[in-house]
């Protein structure tokens, strides 16, 4: 079988995906005892607030994007909720874990696991993907 340029690509970006897939089941399960910056943990979790934040900028601004055209980008816009109720899910499994880490994250928590599912619901009802699941 001869590897186009296309395949190629496809090959190293589901590699790719191991890497946060992989980083982030480890973080959840493990919080914060997997820290491995040795002396100074405050530089890692600095480093690692910041990119989370910058990935929650991109979901952001993809939810908007996904939303002009609501019903060919609805797997979009579902996949982002959905993401959105895993950060939710994590964030019960920190608080299950470590206990409450506050009123500004007990509200997130509330959103993300119950103002969001009604959403996402919602979201299916008025926009249902087309057979075979993905709006393209």
């Amino acid at each position: 079988m001869r590897f186009s340029s296309a395949n190629t690509l496809r090959v190293l970006l589901a590699l790719l995906g191991f890497v946060p897939v992989g980083t982030g089941l480890l973080g959840v399960i493990g919080g914060l005892t997997l820290d491995p910056s040795g002396d100074d943990s405050s530089l890692y979790f600095n480093s690692e607030y910041r990119f989370l934040n910058g990935v929650w900028i991109c979901a952001g601004i993809a939810l908007w994007w996904s939303i002009r055209l609501p019903v060919s980008r609805a797997a979009t816009t579902r996949f982002l909720l959905v993401a959105m109720i895993v950060g939710g899910v994590a964030r019960a499994v920190s608080v299950a874990a470590e206990g409450w880490p506050g009123p500004v994250f007990t509200t997130a928590l509330g959103v993300e696991l119950l103002a969001i599912p009604a959403l996402t619901l919602w979201h299916a009802r008025e926009y249902s993907l087309p057979s075979g699941g993905s709006a393209s």
